[in-house]
């Protein structure tokens, strides 16, 4: 997740992670500088996922608003629960058709379409930024927002309320690409 204001832009260094793994390292060099600050390693686990990582530098800032697998907290966080899992459901009808057309490709086609494969983890990303955000807005999850920024309302509901979402989740878990 992330939260884009007006002069900077916080990232969840869950997201950052993923980042580094999908981009391979094409990330701008000044928040390559900022994650491995004075050859510090960076490092994500249990304990640190959520928290956020300040960016202020322009190019920073639109490099990470142009990522529209990271959702914007500031976007969605006025959305009920109800409309989150409509929105995680239309996103997972997309990512398996993009899957059946890719897996009635033959080989030869598979290869100039490996942009579907790129398109699908970005829309499993999403899915599971639109999870963390449900599960956050439905107080099962907690994580401190960076100071200055809105909290929502939490709608606390019995772990059986939740499910929806970890449905949504496993269905995209069984998605082959192949």
């Amino acid at each position: 997740m992330k939260i884009v204001e007006k002069d900077a832009v916080y990232v969840q260094k869950g997201d950052l992670a993923s980042l580094l793994y999908q981009e391979k390292f094409s990330l701008p060099d000044t928040v390559m500088n900022i994650l491995f600050k004075k050859g510090n390693p960076f490092y994500v686990d249990n304990n640190n996922a959520y928290e956020f990582v300040k960016f202020i530098g322009p190019e920073e800032i639109e490099y990470f608003k142009s990522l529209d697998w990271i959702i914007d907290y500031n976007e969605y966080k006025n959305y009920t629960k109800e409309e989150i899992e409509i929105i995680s459901n239309n996103i997972l009808t997309e990512a398996k058709n993009l899957a059946k057309n890719y897996n009635e490709m033959v080989p030869s086609e598979k290869a100039r379409h490996q942009d579907i494969v790129e398109k699908c983890t970005n829309l499993d990303n999403k899915i599971y930024s639109l999870k963390l955000l449900y599960l956050y807005k439905t107080g099962v999850i907690s994580f401190s927002l960076p100071d200055g920024v809105e909290e929502i309302e939490i709608e606390k509901v019995s772990k059986e309320e939740t499910k929806p979402m970890g449905r949504v989740k496993s269905f995209f878990k069984k998605l082959k690409l192949g």
